[in-house]
């Protein structure tokens, strides 16, 4: 990977690369790459990792040893709110190689996103609207870990303004049939992605560990596609 056209930032433990759609949209070696590093977690990852990689157009990839070992995908854009065009990203599928699960060496390039969103933020002087659905607590506690302003709250609280946004996030993917009564829960989006068994009991014991029962609350239904819509901002 050191050959490839990207931003390159090393420290002791790892180095990252941030790469370009038009240099990983084609290539064979790095889709082979995600879908091995994502397949033990997925019951069958394909349709999953098409739709995460026409959609984003950012790629983080952590490098260690010689060898990827979590990568996170994003897609800077921009979102109609309420007749106003404002700065967005979505914050896409994102994962760590087994062997690597419970280290958190995903969060190093999290922060790295959320280092190059405050530069763009700073030159540009406004701020971004971040977003990302999830079925799984570790996502959710994991972004409102790093994130400022977690939309819904673990009860499943939201703001006015913030529907506006969900509105307007479901209005732009097309949606709009998949929302319930709760502008965050989207039922059957996420077509022929299922959480592979060994995933899913590791869900499961975070969700007992952590006493995290808002999915259950608001019919988050993994197994039919179900997925929360969440918003949050860059730390400022």
């Amino acid at each position: 990977m050191a050959d490839r056209n990207g931003k390159l930032v090393t420290n002791k433990k790892a180095s990252i690369y941030v790469i370009d759609k038009e240099d990983f949209q084609n290539d064979v070696a790095i889709k082979d790459l995600l879908r091995n590093i994502v397949t033990p977690s997925y019951q069958d990852p394909s349709d999953l990792l098409e739709r995460e990689l026409k959609y984003c157009n950012k790629l983080y990839l952590n490098e260690m040893s010689g060898k990827i070992v979590s990568f996170f995908l994003v897609r800077w854009e921009e979102l109609l709110v309420n007749n106003v065009v404002k700065p967005a990203v979505f914050l896409g599928l994102s994962a760590t190689t087994s062997e690597m699960k419970g280290t958190g060496i995903v969060f190093s390039l999290y922060r790295k996103f959320i280092r190059d969103a405050q530069e763009w933020e700073a030159s540009h002087l406004q701020r971004i609207i971040c977003w990302y659905t999830t079925a799984t607590p570790s996502s959710y506690f994991a972004i409102n870990a790093l994130f400022e302003k977690h939309i819904p709250d673990a009860d499943g609280t939201y703001s006015e303004e913030s529907r506006a946004v969900a509105q307007a996030i479901c209005y732009k993917k097309g949606w709009m049939d998949s929302v319930t009564s709760h502008p965050f829960v989207l039922h059957n989006i996420a077509k022929n992605t299922r959480y592979s068994e060994n995933e899913r009991k590791r869900i499961d014991k975070i969700i007992i560990k952590k006493r995290f029962d808002l999915f259950l609350k608001l019919d988050i239904n993994e197994m039919r596609g179900d997925r929360l819509l969440c918003l949050c901002n860059i730390p400022s």
